[in-house]
């Protein structure tokens, strides 16, 4: 039996296929940044890191043409600007959670303060005005 080595063509078309899902998946993680999904964030970043694993692999072992490897390099750079910038926007986002906790927190204390000088105001044996009246 006979096995083919892979052709040119065919490892363009495999590198162009992992780079394609590779710059869709960055799509859907500002999807699911902005949706507030972490679950699926997740589950997408460790299929990033397989895709980008399996991209340097192909990429190490294929040859292909100086104006594909310049036309892939281009593309791959234009994919890590858009992910630095899910990253500003996730990192935004989690600055933004931690802040909204915070005020919470604070609102938190308040109310604790509250229920405390209320309890204390309400409970207190305070003599009344007519205590000695008669």
């Amino acid at each position: 039996m006979l096995i083919k080595k892979a052709t040119s063509s065919a490892d363009d078309k495999r590198l162009e296929l992992l780079l394609k899902t590779y710059e869709n998946n960055l799509l859907s993680e500002v999807f699911f940044i902005r949706n507030n999904e972490p679950e699926n964030l997740l589950e997408l970043l460790r299929q990033q890191e397989d895709l980008l694993i399996v991209i340097g692999d192909v990429s190490k072992k294929i040859s292909i043409s100086r104006v594909k490897l310049q036309d892939f390099q281009r593309r791959f750079e234009a994919a890590e600007d858009i992910r630095a910038s899910n990253r500003k926007e996730l990192e935004d986002r989690i600055e933004a959670m931690k802040s909204e906790l915070g005020e919470m927190n604070s609102a938190r204390q308040r109310i604790r303060q509250m229920r405390q000088i209320s309890k204390s105001t309400y409970y207190q044996q305070t003599p009344t005005l007519l205590q000695d009246w008669a």
